[in-house]
């Protein structure tokens, strides 16, 4: 398994392909800068999350280890009705280093951002927890005017907010090499029925772990994807079940781990950066790993719902490929795409040149998926010089929204930029703006809602809900929906689906068109 087809590995690819581009009509000639504050000198994104009424809302760290939280409207300007003037920020004080970690949006529309903060040269690190309403102000329901203080073991050091269909949140990240969750009531409150009263340390067999994201998976369980670690290096694949209880799930790899090192040279990088759980219990995850003589490669693979890589996946469950040998190729994000496919979007880095913005697009099967030319990476550089973490979503229109940091630059201190997408991949036609084959309203629904179809489907359609997190929520056995014409259809969802975000799929033997609802009752 270890040679994983060298041919698809030393593959390289130039960057000519045109099929996904800048959209130029976004921002000004495809992106969107924005200034300051005054005392910003550099900023990174940390989060990009696309909200339901099509803006967007980014995280960012800046210098003097403060951070910021700014919204954006679909043009990606700065939404002035957030916080003061669409920025809320906040810095580090002398005495205490606070790090943004993450962020996350409930079906409420309220944000949550999770801090970690220590005094320099301590080992005691605590979490600062704070939810505000969508408006950018505090949230008075919430523990004190909106802010939690929580003393978290020594080292402990956490990476991911996951917020419950309840308002619950659990704190995901590692202490001492192991695995560390915590949960909280929606009013702040430790949960001492989760874990041992209100946190969960578990162990891996196999040695010490780091920890890059959590995502909830079917059923409250969540998955955390990560690494072996030797000291200070990333040397193996990690990826963790934990039940709602918070303990492990045994049936899930070894004692609810699976781990994976893929070279024993404890000197060479590997690491899974992003996951996307399935609604079968399977799971997707990603990040890079170098190889003896190559530097880091784009590396996925797909786990069963035991934790055992699945062998339909790519070759025997793992994909590895790259750019030329010599290129670094790091992993920001996996994207999954309601059409039916996944994004690898990271940065690679050439010696004596910027770091650029890569994408590679993948199908369920671990298959690359050239575009029309036969081209297989996308390699897209910024008109100024950028930070080296980036961020990507999907927007509401069929294309993908970058975030971009910026260190004492003119331009600005961060950016948004918006691509497009126009090509066939495989079966599957892709045209720009395909979700808008597919219109409902009203939008939010209180659960009555008409669908107009720009194009009828050739064949019968089948139509399930998702939620954001891919899960089913309904589907042909409980939508009660009929055509009230060729291009037209009436729908009543079920009373079961909770206030939040869905995608509507709707699916033929030749097609698939989305889109995006509210549910507001």
């Amino acid at each position: 398994m270890r040679s994983l087809g060298l041919f698809c590995i030393l593959l390289f690819t130039s960057a000519k392909a045109q099929q996904f581009v800048p959209d130029l009509q976004f921002g000004s000639e495809g992106i969107n800068f924005h200034q300051g504050p005054a005392e910003i000198t550099s900023a990174w994104p940390v989060e990009l999350i696309s909200l339901p009424n099509g803006k967007y809302l980014m995280a960012s760290s800046t210098s003097n280890n403060g951070s910021m939280i700014s919204r954006h409207l679909t043009n990606g300007d700065r939404d002035s009705s957030f916080a003061l003037n669409g920025v809320w920020s906040m810095n580090s004080n002398q005495d205490q280093i606070r790090m943004l970690r993450a962020m996350a949006v409930g079906s409420d529309g309220r944000i949550v951002a999770l801090f970690v903060q220590y005094s320099p040269g301590s080992d005691q690190r605590t979490a600062l927890i704070l939810r505000v309403l969508p408006d950018g102000q505090p949230d008075p329901s919430f523990h004190m005017n909106g802010e939690v203080q929580l003393a978290l073991p020594d080292l402990a050091e956490l990476r991911s907010i996951l917020i419950g269909p309840d308002g619950g949140l659990v704190l995901v990240g590692t202490t001492n090499g192991t695995v560390l969750a915590v949960r909280l009531e929606a009013d702040g409150q430790m949960d001492h029925t989760y874990g041992t009263d209100g946190i969960s340390i578990n162990a891996a067999s196999m040695g010490p772990v780091g920890l890059n994201k959590a995502k909830f998976g079917p059923d409250g369980a969540i998955f955390a994807a990560g690494f072996l670690t030797n000291g200070l290096d990333a040397t193996g694949s990690m990826v963790c079940k934990l039940l709602p209880s918070g303990e492990v799930d045994p049936s899930f790899g070894t004692d609810g781990f699976f781990v994976h090192d893929h070279e024993e040279n404890v000197f060479l990088h590997e690491s899974l950066v992003d996951l996307w759980p399935a609604t079968d219990g399977s799971v997707i995850a990603a990040g890079q790993l170098s190889l003896e003589g190559i530097k880091e490669r784009f590396h996925a693979l797909k786990l069963g719902p035991n934790g055992a890589l699945d062998p339909d996946f790519a070759d025997g469950g793992m994909l590895i490929t790259g750019t030329a040998p010599t290129d670094r190729n790091f992993l920001m994000d996996l994207i999954y795409d309601q059409r039916g496919f996944f994004v690898l979007h990271g940065v690679i880095s050439v010696q004596g040149v910027q770091n650029r913005s890569l994408f590679l697009f993948i199908n369920g099967q671990g298959e690359v998926l050239p575009d029309d030319s036969g081209e297989s990476f996308r390699v897209l550089s910024s008109p100024d010089v950028p930070r080296f973490p980036r961020r990507m979503v999907p927007d509401q229109e069929g294309g993908f929204i970058q975030a971009m940091g910026y260190f004492q630059r003119p331009i600005g201190r961060t950016s948004l930029s918006r691509f497009q997408l126009s090509w066939s991949l495989g079966n599957m036609t892709l045209p720009v703006n395909s979700a808008d084959r597919l219109h409902t309203w009203p939008n939010p629904t209180n659960g009555s809602l008409r669908i107009d179809l720009v194009e009828p489907f050739q064949q019968q359609p089948t139509i399930t809900v998702l939620d954001p997190l891919g899960r089913m929520v309904a589907d042909q056995s409980t939508l009660h929906w009929s055509f009230t014409g060729e291009h037209s259809i009436a729908m009543e969802l079920p009373s079961s689906i909770a206030d939040g975000r869905y995608s509507l799929v709707m699916t033929s033997a030749s097609e698939r068109r989305t889109a995006h609802i509210v549910v507001q009752r």
